[in-house]
């Protein structure tokens, strides 16, 4: 051009004037253009985050992360020549391709549910057969009791895990319950030992009872939890367990369990009065 301006039809330079006074600026690209450069740099987005959460995938190398993280913008040319050959993450690679691999799955959550939760301590560590250990942990079960709304139909405590079969109240979160019991337990055991830090590994598990069946499978498996673990010969012998303070009558933790359960688990029968303290 040398040096000189293009020189436009008249008509087209009135209407970028009146773009110009519309918009505030003059558009440098086309409208398609500019929906191409935006539509990779939603591919770059795409491309940096699959390096860091899939490190030993292929397509973008890690070690150049923090070199195409720094780079503020990319043209179409410099993009597709340095990816070119390479896909995005292949659909065949994961089962569920609406979800990323690692991810938490929500928790299902129902009103007036009965749920069986369990969780286990940090690095599958025995914390709860120290002296005393598995009578704090019902303790704080007690004082949840008093501060939140649920009933406790089964449960057994054992060296380095729980079962609770749990019946939160209306408006009752399971989440915050269990969060609350967790949580008094960590701070109580690491008060007193002098230590810092998780005592629970991952989050509780939680699923919901659904069926008479189902209980009835939930109830004798918590039950049978010491003797498969070749803690004690026979169910009832084990203290920290709801068959123990259903026969005992103790109320502190357990709720009277139900007339359909008894007829298929006769051993939680009550046999001797109530009022007393484990």
């Amino acid at each position: 051009m040398n040096g000189r301006q293009p020189c436009f039809p008249r008509g087209i330079i009135r209407a970028r004037q009146s773009r110009r006074s519309y918009n505030g600026y003059y558009p440098s690209l086309p409208s398609w253009r500019r929906g191409f450069d935006s539509l990779s740099a939603l591919f770059k987005k795409a491309r940096l985050w699959r390096a860091f959460l899939f490190p030993g995938r292929k397509g973008v190398d890690p070690k150049n992360l923090c070199e195409l993280a720094s780079e503020r913008r990319m043209n179409t040319e410099s993009f597709c020549g340095s990816f070119k050959g390479q896909s995005l993450i292949d659909a065949s690679e994961i089962k569920n391709p609406g979800r990323i691999r690692g991810m938490r799955k929500p928790r299902l959550l129902k009103e007036s549910a009965l749920y069986h939760v369990s969780a286990r301590a940090n690095r599958k560590e025995h914390i709860l057969d120290e002296e005393g250990m598995k009578d704090v942990f019902l303790q704080v079960v007690r004082r949840a009791r008093k501060r939140y709304c649920f009933r406790i139909e089964n449960f057994c405590v054992m060296g380095n895990h729980y079962h609770l079969m749990i019946r939160p109240g209306p408006r009752e979160s399971l989440s915050r319950i269990m969060q609350w019991i967790m949580s008094v337990f960590a701070m109580t055991y690491n008060r007193a030992h002098g230590y810092s830090g998780h005592v629970w590994g991952e989050r509780f598990f939680s699923k919901i009872i659904e069926g008479f069946r189902e209980f009835l499978e939930i109830f004798r498996y918590i039950d049978r939890n010491p003797v498969n673990a070749g803690l004690v010969l026979h169910d009832w012998e084990w203290k920290h367990g709801g068959l123990w303070h259903d026969r005992l009558g103790y109320r502190h933790v357990l709720v009277k369990p139900p007339c359909e359960a008894l007829l298929w688990a006769p051993r939680h029968e009550l046999l001797r009065l109530p009022d007393r303290s484990p």
